[in-house]
């Protein structure tokens, strides 16, 4: 069998999780499961290659994250503009939260996925849960941040 290549675009926010009873947890998001979860389905020869941009303080935790997986490579993802996505998430109750997102990574630009050109899937991964106003203005286009 041939291996395969599944590129992953979008935020690894720096999530801030306040729990229904009041613990607090900072932990990293979005693109890092599904690249994990794409990880664990694929076969050993596979690659899934985040191709995201974060903050230079997060970028070593992250690729140390990831690196714990042999089919993921992290090469994709960089701090240039030290910018990334910062969210906080403050759970209502078991089953509601609010979110605020402080702070936005830097776009995917074409330069960025010139390395996954050759990708047999290319996976978008927006933040999805914005809030009202965020969502008037929410578009495929916007949600890869790919110009």
């Amino acid at each position: 069998m041939t291996s395969r290549k599944v590129a992953v675009l979008g935020p690894i926010p720096r999530d801030h999780v306040e729990t229904h009873a009041g613990e607090r947890v900072a932990k990293y998001g979005c693109v890092i499961y599904t690249a994990v979860a794409l990880s664990a389905l694929l076969d050993a020869g596979d690659t899934v290659v985040p191709i995201s941009h974060v903050r230079r303080q997060d970028e070593g935790p992250i690729k140390q994250i990831l690196g714990s997986f042999p089919n993921i490579d992290t090469s994709g993802i960089t701090s240039p503009a030290d910018q990334g996505d910062v969210v906080e998430l403050r759970y209502l109750d078991q089953n509601r939260r609010a979110e605020r997102q402080t702070s936005f990574m830097n776009p995917v630009l074409p330069a960025d996925v010139n390395k996954v050109l050759d990708a047999d899937v290319v996976v978008c991964v927006p933040i999805t849960d914005a809030g009202p106003r965020e969502r008037q203005r929410f578009t495929p286009y916007r949600a890869c941040q790919y110009h």
